[in-house]
């Protein structure tokens, strides 16, 4: 047969754990990948017995940084040893199965004698008491280092930490589902037990048998790289974020805005650094993080000043605005974009402003502030500054602030061009501002700052 598009990886030992997370030199890539499958599977602390042509155990702490295990000789290199440099019988993997069946018979069981009276029973019994007894050893110690602390480290890509709550074991391998027998309480029945051995070890933990552990290390591994290279390649750089903070930004909410200026690899992970609008910066940011701020500037992005709006020209005369609550961008061709656009059969109370006061807000340039802490009928006769999309180009239009709706807590804007629009607080907050820096170019503002007052 042909394989058609099979891919063939090197799995190394960084792919599963860097050296800052406790793996050693020339530490077997296979026990770096059952650790890291335990770890998926259950979180951290992980501890894994591996039964094959060598039986070895690997731990991680509830931080997930390894703190070592042990290898020694597997079940078949035992009885081939044996078979090989003495006259005692060659014992094949079947028997020792055989041997484990019988002693957990439902209808008649026969554990294993500590005190065997035939050959074959002997070299099983030694064996499986060798591992059965230094196996709860190594447990005893991996809860006891594990007792007092606390997971740190995520398990998981998208920030999710995970904790073997339940102190979950796994044996693996070829043989492990021989291991996971003789780790039972009372040995799995496979080897008779007396009730002192029973109590020495307060069995506060649970043995699971996965044959397929390293599989599962192997794909939580490629998994995440896949996850990796999807981002990068589809890179957040240059994308515009927002976080709340304690501080009241200018928008006269907790609402700051920024921008992706930086993305790089740390430790084998993606990081971001976000610069904000007013200068302060946040770095080493990690993927879940970074996609919090991303949905928390899609809920205020209709906010961002950066944010050119589209509006289309037919002839002289403009149809109304029309302001997407998804994308902030207006299009003009739908229609009136607001329920509360002038209503001429007086259906809504207009609150013009009080001449008096126009003149004196436009002293101060704390604008935020003074949105604030103004009554919104002084701040009608503003002139307000916003960019539109038409066609392919940019394009500033001036406007006044005519009037404020105080049902809808909305400001009246009547563009020079003659469109209309409401604002809420944080856009007339934002358009003000804007205005600010493009006041140079607005030719009307005497002739289109004149406010009709009572």
């Amino acid at each position: 047969s042909v394989l058609k598009k099979c891919r063939f990886y090197l799995m190394q030992g960084d792919d599963f754990f860097t050296m800052d997370q406790g793996r050693y030199e020339n530490m077997g890539v296979d026990r770096l990948a059952t650790l890291t499958g335990a770890t998926h599977l259950q979180g951290s602390p992980a501890l894994v017995f591996d039964g094959g042509t060598a039986t070895t155990y690997s731990a991680t702490d509830s931080n997930g940084i390894i703190l070592g295990g042990g290898i020694g000789p597997g079940l078949k290199i035992k009885y081939d040893c044996l078979a090989n440099n003495t006259s005692l019988p060659d014992i094949s993997h079947s028997k020792f199965i055989e041997r484990i069946q019988r002693a957990q018979d439902s209808d008649e069981p026969q554990p294993l004698s500590i005190f065997s009276k035939n050959t074959e029973d002997a070299m099983i019994c030694d064996a499986f008491q060798e591992f059965a007894l230094k196996g709860r050893n190594i447990i005893s110690h991996w809860l006891e280092k594990n007792k007092n602390t606390t997971n740190e480290r995520d398990s998981k890509v998208d920030g999710v930490k995970k904790i073997n709550t339940e102190r979950v074991i796994y044996c693996t391998g070829g043989d492990g589902n021989i291991l996971f027998e003789l780790l039972k309480p009372r040995f799995g029945g496979v080897i008779e037990s007396s009730n002192q051995n029973s109590q020495n070890l307060n069995e506060n933990y649970i043995v699971q048998f996965n044959k397929n552990l390293v599989h599962y290390g192997v794909a939580d591994v490629l998994s995440k790289q896949f996850r990796y290279k999807k981002l990068y390649e589809s890179s957040y750089l240059g994308q515009r974020v927002a976080k709340c903070f304690d501080v009241e930004s200018e928008l006269g909410d907790n609402i700051y805005l920024g921008t992706v200026i930086k993305e790089y690899k740390n430790g084998g992970k993606i990081m971001y650094d976000v610069k904000y609008d007013d200068q302060d910066e946040e770095n080493g940011l990690g993927v879940a993080e970074l996609l919090v701020r991303l949905e928390t500037y899609r809920a205020h992005r209709k906010d961002d000043p950066s944010v050119v709006s589209s509006k289309k020209s037919y002839g002289r005369e403009k149809s109304a605005q029309v302001e997407s609550e998804n994308s902030g961008e207006v299009d003009i061709a739908k229609g009136p974009s607001h329920d509360s656009a002038p209503n001429k059969g007086g259906k809504r109370k207009c609150f013009p402003a009080k001449k008096s006061t126009v003149a004196k807000m436009a002293k101060t340039r704390d604008i935020a502030t003074e949105v604030n802490k103004s009554h919104p009928t002084e701040l009608v006769g503003r002139r307000v500054a916003k960019h539109f999309k038409i066609g392919g180009s940019r394009k500033l239009f001036f406007g006044t602030v005519k009037c404020y709706y105080e049902e809808s807590n909305s400001w009246f804007i009547e563009y020079d061009d003659g469109d209309e629009e409401d604002y809420s607080r944080s856009q007339l907050i934002n358009y003000l501002k804007h205005y600010d820096a493009h006041k140079e170019q607005d030719k009307d503002k005497e002739r289109n700052s004149e406010v009709t007052h009572d």
